[in-house]
């Protein structure tokens, strides 16, 4: 009877260990194959910018928006291709034009840009930021990477201030200057 109940123990122990091992990588695969995300970087307290996830952008000249996905730290570059279509030409697309990664529809209206990356921090982002001229409304921004994960957002820029209105996010700008820099796209 002791056998058993020894040789009992000991395929449990066994079962455990296998189940363990298993549950380890699964969690380690899910660290590193994240959902991409939409949203906007802003200033906190300590003037770092920090990510906040929202289909909401603030039409504010310099507010930064984009996509970004958790990677596997590696310095393996990886791939990855971004469509935006705006509700309407924007009135320029200064310092994107001449990107040679960017390409520009015949409309005006949807920017494509191809990209390669080696991840920074177990992250690849790629941000924008609204500039006068952009059109309020509905925009759709696509992503899809080398490794087969894609998303598609629906978001909206709202309307621009009204001229010598400050909204809350310009003025914790102007309070809080500089800690962090987001690439600026355009």
């Amino acid at each position: 009877m002791r056998d058993v109940v020894r040789a009992i123990g000991i395929t449990v122990l066994a079962v455990g260990a296998l189940l363990a091992g298993c549950g380890t990588e699964d969690i380690r695969d899910r660290g590193t194959k994240e959902d991409i995300q939409f949203g906007i970087w802003q200033p906190d307290d300590d003037g770092a910018m920090r990510f906040t996830a929202t289909a909401d952008v603030p039409n504010e000249e310099d507010q930064a928006y984009g996509w970004r996905v958790r990677v596997a730290e590696s310095e393996e570059a990886v791939k990855w291709v971004e469509t935006v279509t705006f509700p309407e030409a924007p009135d320029s697309w200064e310092g994107v034009e001449d990107d040679p990664n960017v390409m520009i529809s015949e409309d005006g209206r949807t920017a494509t840009t191809v990209g390669i990356e080696v991840p920074d921090g177990g992250y690849i982002v790629s941000t924008w930021s609204v500039s006068p001229g952009d059109p309020p409304g509905e925009y759709v921004m696509s992503v899809e990477l080398s490794d087969g994960r894609r998303a598609s957002f629906t978001f909206r820029l709202g309307e621009a201030a009204v001229d010598g209105e400050l909204s809350l996010h310009r003025l914790a700008i102007v309070v809080h200057p500089g800690g962090g820099a987001v690439r600026r796209c355009r």
